[in-house]
């Protein structure tokens, strides 16, 4: 009878509960000693486990689901990553086509932002690795440093740049009006650098905006018919500035010289090479001289300013650019029978010139001159 009673009393008091209701968000508020979730193993700022059942599909997490204060959107083949409290249409975009977990997958970025608070002005902001090794890096003021390392290929990489190389691609302008004439292309440009010093009076000895060390040099199982520290394979080089060689250099063309531009070689010191060319082996000047109505004038010359007529057989050249000092040559040639000398001593400015007859009486003669000396 007792048993009876209390399952009768049991009964009427299940009549008077209500009966639970799921709520589309659990508040967690507080736990207690033998439940079986412990609030101490919980994140301390995961208060609320929020329903998903709208925000969750079986191919996508949509922007309504908050995932602690930032954005996840996932859609078919790309993530949109955004930290702020909702994705827009510049966040960052990641795609692929495998799986996130596969190491192959190959993995493209748009809008990405790497952002480095180290005020170093050296530290790197993007480090590319291969295992330990960086192969390249990105510091905060814009340094590019490549770290390549050794590696085997085939022939076709040998003209296509080893190491660095930029594809060919077309530029199309559309800014030049129709018949007009843009002033340059340049696909490349290195663009000046400003050099500074935080001491003062420092002196830099040699500055350049582009260096290359050497040419390449032979390794393991290698012979290197021709080295070439530069290689331009095609087309015209245009240098704004004067070209200084430390050794010698070979030309398999022709050199022109535009806009009134010179080789200056430099002074000998010691021995000369074979057919080497010097300062002081280069003709300073020369003039071809006619006498019409026995008065001489120039035919044709070289660095000579004027002729100046003087007595019967005597003239004077009157140099361009004056050589340094009196201490030149001169070497003339007259017509047959005749023979031209030093009228008086040379001076660094001019130089006269008389000419004579064998039986030694000077006479107005065709005659050609030339000066060999230093400037």
């Amino acid at each position: 009878m007792r048993t009876f009673l209390c399952w009768l009393l049991s009964l009427l008091l299940s009549f008077g509960t209500a009966t639970p209701v799921l709520a589309d968000t659990l508040s967690i508020t507080a736990w207690s000693q033998g439940d079986s979730l412990n609030a101490v193993n919980l994140n301390s700022r995961m208060t609320t486990i929020v329903n998903w059942s709208t925000a969750i599909a079986n191919d996508n997490i949509s922007s309504t689901a908050a995932i602690v204060g930032s954005k996840l959107d996932l859609t078919s083949g790309v993530g949109r990553i955004s930290h702020s409290t909702s994705v827009t249409s510049d966040a960052p975009v990641f795609t692929s086509a495998q799986t996130w977990d596969n190491a192959a997958a190959v993995f493209s970025l748009w809008r990405g932002t790497v952002t480095n608070t180290n005020s170093a002005s050296t530290s790197r902001l993007i480090d590319l690795r291969v295992g330990s090794t960086i192969i390249a890096s990105i510091s905060r003021v814009g340094q590019l440093m490549l770290t390549p390392q050794d590696y085997a290929s085939g022939p076709s990489t040998l003209l296509e740049g080893a190491y660095f190389n930029v594809a060919s691609a077309t530029y199309t302008d559309n800014m030049t009006a129709t018949s007009g004439t843009a002033p340059r292309f340049i696909a490349y440009a290195f663009q000046r650098p400003a050099l500074a010093a935080a001491n003062t009076s420092v002196t830099t000895t040699h500055a350049a905006t582009v260096f290359i060390a050497s040419a390449p040099v032979t390794s393991t199982n290698m012979t290197l018919t021709n080295r070439y520290a530069l290689w331009v394979d095609q087309g015209d080089v245009r240098i704004g500035g004067g070209v200084y060689a430390s050794a010698a250099s070979t030309l398999s063309a022709a050199l022109f010289m535009t806009s009134n531009a010179a080789i200056v070689p430099s002074g000998l010191t010691g021995t000369p090479v074979a057919n080497g060319l010097y300062r002081d082996n280069v003709v300073k000047g020369w003039v071809k001289v006619t006498p019409s109505g026995g008065v001489y004038a120039a035919d044709a010359n070289f660095n000579v300013s004027s002729i100046t007529d003087g007595s019967t057989g005597v003239f004077t050249i009157v140099w361009d650019l004056d050589f340094a000092n009196a201490n030149y040559a001169l070497a003339a040639m007259c017509t047959g029978g005749r023979y031209a000398s030093y009228a008086t001593a040379p001076a660094a400015a001019s130089a006269a010139v008389e000419v004579r007859l064998d039986s030694n009486t000077l006479s107005d003669d065709a005659c050609s001159v030339i000066a060999i000396g230093g400037q």
